[in-house]
């Protein structure tokens, strides 16, 4: 279980604290506080060594583990006469998104997972992580999208993620989302009426994206937060 020390938040009961770096470093610090007045560097864990990583999403965290998502983009050629030029190689560029688990359970010698692919940014992650929530919009075997978002639920078993369910966000502006135990809440902005709808959902054993909440707030969320009550 996390908990907070001395303002940061421990892996587990020895009082190791992560920080990870810019969105765009895949860098993760830890530091041994279990004396908050001098805090002692354990690790660095570095996830961009590929020069073609970037996006990263937030960091979500299940126990000793940290979930970070980031994406890569590739050019898949489908025109290259011999001795073409570059700028005669036609083709196009794809982008993926990829999930990278770090493991601290031994923070001194921290572990990564083999990278994942997803269908869309890291968003939120539940049953411990097990569950994974992306978003993002659907692309079709031509590589074309109408750009409408959509939130992915997808099981993943420490190797792969696999697809359980999608809902459609709809393409109106951006969707915030948090997971709190097993339920997810999302806020959706309605531009029209200038308010924000907080829904909640439960993923169910079938598989199925059930709502069991709303509510409506006016303004729009700038972030959206679990302020969960700190535990000793």
């Amino acid at each position: 279980m996390a908990r907070a020390v001395a303002g940061g938040v421990a892996l587990d009961a020895r009082g190791l604290w992560p920080w990870w770096g810019g969105g765009a470093g895949g860098q993760f610090f830890a530091f041994d506080i279990h004396d908050p007045t001098a805090p002692r560097f354990a690790s660095l864990t570095r996830l961009a060594e590929d020069a073609d990583a970037w996006g990263f999403s937030a960091v979500h965290q299940a126990g000793e583990l940290l979930f970070v998502s980031h994406q890569r983009s590739d050019f898949i050629e489908s025109w290259h006469p011999p001795g073409a030029s570059p700028d005669q190689i036609r083709g196009q560029w794809i982008s993926r998104y990829y999930l990278s688990v770090l493991d601290f359970t031994d923070p001194f010698f921290p572990t990564v997972r083999p990278p994942a692919n997803l269908p869309g940014q890291l968003a939120a992650l539940s049953h411990r992580g097990a569950v994974l929530y992306t978003t993002g919009p659907h692309w079709d075997r031509q590589g074309q999208t109408d750009w409408t978002q959509f939130l992915d639920a997808l099981a993943y078993d420490g190797v792969q993620a696999s697809l359980i369910t999608s809902l459609k966000l709809g393409s109106d502006g951006a969707v915030q989302s948090v997971a709190i135990g097993d339920h997810l809440v999302l806020a959706r902005y309605e531009s029209t009426q200038q308010t924000t709808v907080l829904e909640t959902w439960r993923l169910t054993d079938p598989g199925v994206l059930t709502k069991v909440g709303l509510a409506k707030q006016p303004g729009y969320p700038n972030r959206l937060l679990h302020a969960a009550p700190s535990c000793s």
